[in-house]
């Protein structure tokens, strides 16, 4: 898997560096996705089989998915887990669908066709608001906490009941077209976008004490 250093190579024209990884998930966890690597742009994991459409991403390492656990909680839509932007999910929904709407190119990874609308869901933004304040007030930069939970036990343990997963992290953009931008860009997280698997999204942003901003995007299907 990429380094944090080869990251913070991206996006070097804002203060922070704009940090990028995609995951994927499906809902049967057997395997590992297939498929070579974006340089330095995305770096992440595909686990694919089961029902469903599996949506290809960066591929590289094995993610472990283990027995933890986290607490379950309601997260509101605060200045904490919005980075004060009282409009976070109005432009999130109109952002990501506007790219939606349209077909796309993912670089490397091809050319995608218009998607449907996504809607948000709160119980998908608990894990996100999460996993963003967890990065921002521990200052890490991973799908995987130091403790090891990973996307599916971070959804698992606010009771999202999903049939397919992904998410998307980023730090550094200041603004919800920013970090859709930033992700666009980079193949793994622009096929995570464009996932025609997907039906529901919530994005998260939390501010570390130095005042870098920490992303997460969950996108997910019943």
């Amino acid at each position: 898997m990429k380094t944090d250093a080869a990251h913070r190579s991206i996006h070097a024209r804002s203060r922070h560096a704009a940090l990028t990884l995609a995951l994927t998930f499906t809902l049967a966890l057997a395997a590992c996705g297939g498929g070579g690597s974006d340089g330095a742009t995305a770096a992440g994991a595909a686990l694919a089989g089961g029902s469903g459409s599996a949506i290809p991403a960066d591929t590289g390492a094995t993610i472990a998915v283990g027995s933890d656990t986290a607490s379950a909680a309601s997260v509101s839509l605060s200045t904490d887990t919005t980075c004060g932007n009282t409009q976070l999910r109005a432009q999130l929904i109109a952002g990501i669908n506007a790219l939606r709407a349209s077909a796309q190119s993912c670089g490397s990874k091809g050319s995608f066709g218009a998607a449907g609308p996504l809607t948000w869901n709160a119980v998908l933004f608990d894990a996100a608001a999460g996993h963003s304040t967890d990065m921002a007030s521990r200052n890490y930069f991973s799908h995987t906490s130091p403790e090891g939970l990973t996307l599916q036990n971070r959804v698992d343990a606010v009771g999202y009941e999903w049939s397919t997963l992904a998410e998307n992290i980023a730090a550094g953009q200041t603004s919800v077209a920013a970090v859709l931008s930033a992700w666009m860009a980079s193949p793994g997280h622009c096929v995570n976008i464009m996932g025609t698997a997907y039906r529901e999204v919530a994005l998260s942003c939390a501010r570390s004490e130095s005042g870098t901003r920490y992303w997460t995007l969950n996108l997910g299907r019943p």
